[in-house]
């Protein structure tokens, strides 16, 4: 499948990555690379994007516990973490199954430890948890030290002002991409 028919196949699932555009982009930067880490998967609409270009696994961080977000009317704060995972796992079952796409049940930090400790090293890294300075700057020191050299680290939800404060003091040299996505290689 190439990029777009990847997108339009991720389109199908909920999610909050919104935009054929930015699920493409997703496509074409996990095109063929051997491993990729999304942090902030909700119901997994992006991290099938991700899975079906990518050449190996996707590390699929979160904690499943939704947020305010409002996704189709349902407000994920009133689903629980087991429906909002096991939504996760039913969306990408065949994935997970064969073990290209391994869920991690944890915090950004915590599951950027865990890689850390089994000496993963990522070609991208993409993440879409908190939006905030403070959550921003956290993801970016604990993901970024397992970013390969020449690997691509993006992000959605641009425009946030604190966001985009974070992300000048600590990926100096990003740009903004599609839609909200923002990226940054790492030379």
């Amino acid at each position: 499948m190439d990029a777009l028919e990847i997108a339009y196949t991720a389109d199908q699932l909920p999610g909050l990555c919104t935009t054929i555009g930015e699920l493409k982009r997703l496509a074409e930067l996990a095109q063929g690379v051997s491993s990729v880490a999304e942090i902030g998967c909700y119901m997994g609409r992006s991290t099938k994007a991700l899975s079906l270009a990518a050449g190996g696994r996707v590390y699929a961080v979160d904690t499943w516990r939704g947020s305010d977000e409002d996704n189709e009317g349902e407000k994920t704060k009133t689903t629980t973490p087991e429906i909002l995972y096991a939504k996760f796992c039913g969306n990408l079952w065949d994935e997970i199954s064969n073990g290209k796409v391994i869920p991690l049940r944890c915090d950004s930090v915590e599951g950027a430890d865990i890689l850390k400790a089994q000496g993963i090293r990522l070609d991208v890294i993409f993440l879409d948890a908190g939006h905030d300075y403070e959550w921003v700057t956290r993801d970016i020191q604990a993901w970024k030290p397992l970013l390969r050299k020449g690997g691509v680290m993006v992000g959605h939800d641009l425009p946030h002002p604190r966001m985009e404060e974070a992300l000048n003091d600590y990926l100096p040299g990003w740009t903004a991409s599609v839609g909200m996505l923002w990226e940054w290689v790492n030379e």
